[in-house]
């Protein structure tokens, strides 16, 4: 009789930090975690390493070969998340000298929380303009 091998290997995952803060340095910091990880504790975590909601929150990954440019891939779901570790455990046991590393993307737009802000500071001065001609004067209104 065989005995059975265990197919769990440790990823090396790359998360974003400050990503929610507009204007802020984003940093990244490596974790390891088993792939035998199930979709929800895996997205918790994640979640919360990056000082997101899970329940707004919109994740993508990338591959350590994907090139800048390369879109994240989306994972908002199991099979998603079954496919790329997958794909993460295929690389981590073809891997000779260099760690395969996934790397996580924040995917809530910043670009559209800077314009929530901008749209507020136009309600504001449009409010009250008199009374704040230097907001109204940076903004250039």
């Amino acid at each position: 009789m065989q005995a059975s091998k265990d197919t769990s290997q440790v990823i090396t995952v790359s998360v974003p930090l400050n990503s929610t803060i507009v204007g802020g340095l984003v940093t990244r910091r490596e974790l390891r975690i088993p792939s035998d990880l199930i979709f929800a504790d895996f997205y918790s975590r994640m979640c919360a390493q990056m000082d997101l909601n899970p329940d707004g929150a919109s994740i993508g990954y990338k591959f350590h070969t994907d090139r800048m440019k390369d879109a994240p891939r989306q994972l908002s779901n199991e099979s998603e998340y079954q496919a790329m570790m997958q794909e993460m455990v295929r690389r981590v046991l073809a891997a000779r000298s260099r760690n395969p590393v996934l790397s996580l993307y924040n995917l809530v737009r910043l670009d559209l929380m800077v314009w929530g802000v901008a749209q507020f500071l136009w309600l504001f001065c449009t409010a009250s303009c008199d009374s704040y001609p230097s907001v109204q004067a940076e903004a250039g209104w």
